[in-house]
C-alpha cells in the first residue's frame, strides 16, 4: 500500500513538472515547435482554436514556414471556416514545401471551393492535387461531386467511377446517391436505380434528407423507364421517411407524363408570377424576399427587382414565402394581382398579369432529361439553367449612336463544345447580349455584324470571318470589334494561347484551335487603326473559361505585346494564371457583366457623355477584382494593352 501511494505521489508531480516545462517551453518556442503544437491539437485534440492560435504564433516569429499555414488553413477548414481556409492554403502554395503539404494544400483548397459553390476554382485546384498525386482518390472524388454540380456528368462519373477503383472505401451511400443522379441526368435510368437501391440500403434511417434525396432520385429514374405508377408509389413512400411536401414532385411527375390537369392539382394552381422568393423577417416587417426573376416573366416584365420584398397580395397580409407562392398558384392565367413591396423602406404598389406555368415547368432541371427524351432531344441540361436568369445589364440603354456603315464587328460565343468540355457557362447569353449593345447602342449596322454560337463557331468559321470577311469589307477610315466568350486553352510545350473553337480539342491545339498570335497577325494587315479585342477567357489552362490537354499542367500565361500590332486594343478578363469567372447571379461572365455595365453608363466616370477604351477599361477592373475577390475568393485582374490613340477611342458616345 506504501509503495502504491508513492507510486501515485510521483506520478503527480512528473505531472506538475510536465506542465511547468511545457509552459517554460511554450515561452521560448521556436515557429518549428508551435507547428507541431498546431498540428497537435488539430489532428489528436479537435482542438481547432488552440491550433489555430498556436499557429499564428508561428507565422509572427517566421511568416515563410509552410506548416504553420498548412495546420491554421487545416483548422480552419475542420471549423468550417472556409473563408479563412482558403488564403492559408493559398499562401502554403506560395511558399512551395517539400513534401505532402503542398499537394494537401491543393487538395483541401480544392474542397474548400466546393464547399462554398466555387465549383470552376475547386475543378482547378483539384486538377493539380490530382496531377501531383496520381492516385488520389479522394481529390478524384470531391472532383466529381464539382463537375457534377456544373452539369458535367461525364467526367463527374468518370471520377467517381475511377475514386472507387481506387479507395473501394469510397463507395458510399454518398457518392451513390450523386452517381445515381448524374446517370439520371444523362438518361442512364437503370444505372441510376442501381445506385439509388444500394444507397436506400445503407443510409441511416435517421439520415431523412439522404433518404428522401435517395428515394426521389429511384423515383424520377422510374419515370424516365415510363413506369409512372412505381414513380408516384416512391414519392409518397419518400414523404412517408422523411416527411417533406411532396406535392411538387408529383405534379413535376403527372406533368411529364402529358397528365397536366393532375399536375395542376397537385401543385396548386396553373398561375405563375415568374420569381423565386424566401422569407423575410426584420424588425416590425415581414413577407415574401424576391431572390430572382425569371427572364420574360411577369414579374420581370413590370419592373421587381431582386430584394424587394412582397408584404401583400390583393390586399392580404403576406407573411411567408409559402404564403406567397401558395397565393400565386391558385391564380388562373391572364387576371391582375395587385401586390405591395417594401423597396428600400418605401412601399410601391405594382399590378401584373399573371402567367401560365407551363414554361416554368418546361424549364424545372428535375424533368428535363424526360422531356427532352419525349422531344427527340439530347439528354440532359445543365445544373443551373443559364437560360433563365436575367440581369439588369440585359435591358440596353436609352442611348442610341448614329450608325457607322464601315463599322464592322465578329461575336462568337461557345458554351457547348463538339468534343464535351467542360461548359463555358453563359458564354452564349454573353455573346447574344454584346450584339444587341453593338447594333442597337453603339453605332454598328446589323448586316456588319457576324454572331457566331456553338456549333456555328468552327474553326473554318474562324478562318473564313476573321481572314477574309474582314480584309473584303474594312476600309481605311473603318473600325473593328472583335468578342469572344468562350474557353482558351494553352500549348503546353510552346506557350502559345488559342481560342478553342466548337470542334476544338485541347489535345491538339495547334491543328484544332485558332491562335492568339494567328487572329492579331490577321488583324494586323487590316488598313483600319481602329481595331478592339474583348476577351472574356483565359487561357493558362488552369480551370473556369481555359482548359488544357489531359496530363498537362497549367501555365502561367502572360500577355506578349510584341505579337499585337499598333492598331489594336486588346481587352482580357484575367492575366497569368488566372482564370476567368462566371457571375452566376447575373448570368454573364464577370469581365463580359461589367464590361456590359460600363458601356451601359457606369463606364462614363468622368462624366462628359462619352465612353473611352482606356475609361471603360479603368471602370471594369476595379469591379472584377472585387467581385471576384469578396465572391469568389479569387483573384482575377483584366488586362489593358493599347496604344495611346486607341486608349481614347470612343466606344459610346451619349
Amino acid at each position: 500500500m506504501k509503495k502504491s501511494g508513492n507510486s501515485k505521489v510521483l506520478i503527480s508531480l512528473i505531472s506538475i513538472i510536465s506542465v511547468l516545462l511545457a509552459g517554460m517551453a511554450m515561452t521560448g518556442c521556436t515557429t518549428t515547435d508551435y507547428a507541431i503544437y498546431a498540428k497537435l491539437y488539430t489532428e489528436e485534440k479537435g482542438q481547432h482554436d488552440e491550433a489555430i492560435k498556436n499557429a499564428k504564433q508561428g507565422i509572427a516569429i517566421d511568416p515563410n514556414y509552410a506548416p504553420n499555414w498548412y495546420w491554421m488553413g487545416l483548422a480552419y477548414y475542420r471549423k468550417g471556416n472556409y473563408e479563412e481556409a482558403i488564403p492559408a492554403f493559398k499562401k502554403v502554395i506560395e511558399l512551395k514545401p517539400d513534401g505532402v503539404q503542398f499537394q494537401s494544400s491543393y487538395h483541401f483548397l480544392g474542397i474548400a471551393y466546393s464547399k462554398k459553390g466555387n465549383y470552376d476554382e475547386a475543378i482547378r485546384d483539384l486538377n493539380k492535387a490530382i496531377e501531383l498525386k496520381l492516385s488520389d482518390a479522394d481529390s478524384l472524388n470531391w472532383r466529381g461531386f464539382a463537375y457534377y454540380k456544373k452539369g458535367n456528368y461525364d467526367e463527374a462519373i468518370k471520377d467517381f467511377n475511377k475514386a472507387i477503383e481506387l479507395k473501394p472505401t469510397l463507395d458510399s451511400w454518398s457518392l451513390r446517391v450523386k452517381r445515381g443522379w448524374a446517370y439520371y441526368y444523362k438518361g442512364i435510368y437503370n444505372e441510376a436505380i442501381k445506385d439509388f437501391n444500394k444507397a436506400i440500403e445503407n443510409i441511416e434511417p435517421k439520415e431523412k434528407d439522404s433518404m428522401r434525396h435517395a428515394m426521389r432520385g429511384k423515383a424520377f429514374s422510374y419515370l424516365g423507364l415510363g413506369d409512372k405508377e412505381t414513380a408516384v408509389n416512391l414519392i409518397k413512400q419518400a414523404k412517408s421517411a422523411s416527411d417533406y411536401d411532396n406535392n411538387q414532385d408529383l405534379s413535376l411527375i403527372y406533368y411529364a407524363m402529358g397528365d397536366k390537369e393532375k399536375a395542376w392539382e397537385y401543385r396548386g394552381g396553373k398561375g405563375m408570377v415568374g420569381i423565386q422568393v424566401k422569407d423575410y423577417k426584420k424588425e416590425n416587417s415581414i413577407g415574401a424576399e424576391v431572390v430572382k426573376t425569371i427572364a420574360g416573366g411577369p414579374a420581370e416584365k413590370t419592373g421587381i427587382l431582386t430584394g424587394d420584398v412582397i408584404v401583400e397580395a390583393d390586399g392580404i397580409k403576406i407573411t411567408s414565402a409559402m404564403d406567397f407562392l401558395g397565393k400565386t398558384r391558385t391564380l388562373i392565367p391572364g387576371i391582375t394581382l395587385k401586390i405591395k413591396v417594401l423597396r428600400e423602406g418605401i412601399e410601391k404598389d405594382i399590378n401584373f398579369e399573371v402567367a401560365s406555368a407551363e414554361p416554368l415547368m418546361e424549364l424545372d432541371h428535375t424533368i428535363a432529361p424526360i422531356l427532352a427524351k419525349k422531344k427527340g432531344k439530347p439528354e440532359s441540361v445543365a445544373s443551373t439553367p443559364s437560360s433563365i436568369i436575367k440581369s439588369d445589364v440585359d435591358e440596353l440603354p436609352a442611348i442610341k449612336a448614329k450608325p457607322n456603315k464601315n463599322s464592322y464587328a465578329i461575336v462568337i460565343g461557345i458554351e457547348q463544345y463538339r468534343q464535351k468540355l467542360p461548359k463555358a457557362d453563359f458564354a452564349e447569353h454573353d455573346a447574344k447580349t454584346m450584339t444587341e449593345y453593338l447594333t442597337k447602342t453603339m453605332g454598328y449596322p446589323e448586316e456588319n455584324v457576324v454572331t457566331l454560337i456553338n456549333d456555328r463557331a468552327l474553326k473554318s468559321d474562324m478562318e473564313k470571318y476573321f481572314e477574309k470577311w474582314l480584309s473584303n469589307n474594312v476600309e481605311k477610315d473603318g473600325s473593328v470589334f472583335i468578342y469572344y466568350s468562350g474557353h482558351g486553352a494553352p500549348n503546353p510545350k510552346t506557350g502559345d494561347a488559342f481560342l478553342v473553337p466548337y470542334d476544338g480539342d485541347p489535345a491538339f491545339i495547334d491543328q484544332t484551335g485558332y491562335s492568339l498570335k494567328r487572329l492579331y497577325e490577321n488583324l494586323g494587315r487590316l488598313q483600319t487603326k481602329d481595331i478592339i479585342v474583348a476577351l472574356d477567357s483565359c487561357f493558362s489552362g488552369a480551370g473556369g473559361r481555359s482548359v488544357i490537354a489531359k496530363g498537362a499542367r497549367p501555365l502561367v500565361m502572360t500577355m506578349d505585346k510584341s505579337v499585337i500590332p499598333s492598331n489594336i486594343a486588346v481587352l482580357s478578363a484575367a492575366s497569368g494564371e488566372q482564370i476567368s469567372s462566371t457571375y452566376e447571379e447575373k448570368g454573364h461572365g464577370l469581365f463580359t457583366y461589367f464590361m456590359l455595365k460600363g458601356l451601359k453608363g457606369e463606364g462614363d466616370t468622368n462624366g462628359d457623355g462619352k465612353i473611352e477604351t482606356g475609361e471603360l477599361f479603368e471602370y471594369i477592373k476595379p469591379q472584377v477584382e472585387r467581385i471576384a475577390r469578396k465572391t469568389y475568393n479569387n483573384e482575377q485582374s483584366p488586362q489593358l494593352i493599347a496604344p495611346n490613340e486607341l486608349m481614347k477611342q470612343r466606344l459610346i458616345e451619349r
